[in-house]
């Protein structure tokens, strides 16, 4: 037993220096805007940050397996914690290699031209969950507020959205732990310019640690001299949106950075969903090469970070994704 505590106690300092390397080598990348270089050294950081999550884990089981034995009920509840314990790290990793690959986050990306009907499906029950926990005082009205604009539109017309993609709901519920697609915590109301930008991963949503808020980022810089009103340039199918003109005097500057409103409503979204959309635009978006110089994908990305949902296990892999960018 000391001899394999050593050997993990070894491999630590080793991978720690590994990561130093290749955060260096990540900076100088970024620093030449080398996408495709960034992109395999950050595939090669998550490795390596999930591989010493577990064996700092295996560490801890180790050192525990060595303290002084008891007999009896207590002893065995330990154990079981500790087994239960490894098992949560071992799910932890793999979820962090399946994101890992390059294959995986193509597949999972928010991209309007993979976007279908099955995206949108007709759910009246899933929008009338989200107006009475989003919006209870619109209920009997015939309007509602896009959550992040605050413009009135008619009911029809306030896209019921799903934060993690109704079309990829199997990968969602397996990588994100949601086990219903349709909780309204993964869902949001909001206008169709809000909708098309984020189904097409032009913007994401962070939640920051510092103010409580959920924050609307631009992730593509030729929306940031547009208004809302105006199409998309390079969109699949560009076209104005519905009442234009109530989204014509707002700009998408005017948004970058816009709190997401909640009124009184006390329900919040998954975290963790809009981590996962945010990651995966993200990189979609140096591959587009479209990402202001301003966005800071350190700074904004890892502030989502919360370790208060599924007792740490999908924050903790999702925080490794992101935290070396």
């Amino acid at each position: 037993m000391d001899s394999q505590l050593e050997a993990v106690r070894h491999k630590i300092p080793k991978v720690e220096d590994k990561i130093e390397k290749i955060e260096q080598e990540l900076a100088a990348a970024k620093e030449a805007k080398n996408g495709e270089q960034e992109r395999k050294l950050f595939d090669m950081l998550l490795s390596l940050n999930n591989q010493l999550s577990g064996l700092q884990e295996e560490k801890n089981i180790l050192l525990r397996s060595q303290a002084p034995s008891e007999t009896g009920p207590e002893s065995s509840r330990v154990l079981t914690a500790v087994l239960e314990s490894l098992d949560n790290r071992l799910h932890t990793i793999e979820l962090g290699v399946k994101l890992s690959t390059y294959q995986t986050k193509v597949r999972l990306r928010y991209s309007a031209s993979k976007a279908s009907n099955e995206s949108r499906p007709d759910n009246k029950e899933f929008k009338l969950a989200l107006i009475g926990a989003y919006q209870p005082q619109q209920e009997l009205k015939t309007t509602l507020f896009c959550m992040v604009t605050g413009v009135e539109l008619p009911k029809e017309n306030i896209v019921r959205a799903h934060i993690a993609s109704h079309s990829k709901r199997t990968d969602m519920e397996c990588l994100l732990l949601i086990k219903n697609i349709d909780d309204v915590r993964n869902g949001m109301l909001w206008s169709q310019p809000i909708e098309t930008a984020y189904e097409d991963s032009r913007i994401c949503f962070a939640f920051h640690l510092a103010d409580g808020e959920y924050r609307l980022h631009v992730l593509d810089s030729a929306l940031l001299g547009l208004s809302l009103a105006e199409p998309f340039p390079h969109h699949s199918k560009p076209k104005a949106p519905l009442h234009a003109n109530k989204f014509q005097a707002i700009s998408w500057q005017d948004v970058d950075g816009k709190c997401i409103q909640f009124g009184t409503s006390c329900t919040r979204p998954f975290k963790r969903a809009f981590t996962l959309h945010a990651y995966l635009a993200w990189d979609l978006q140096i591959d587009r090469q479209c990402l202001p110089d301003s966005f800071d994908a350190k700074g904004i990305l890892t502030s989502q970070w919360s370790c208060d949902e599924v007792s740490g296990e999908v924050s903790d892999w999702l925080y490794q994704s992101v935290m070396c960018t």
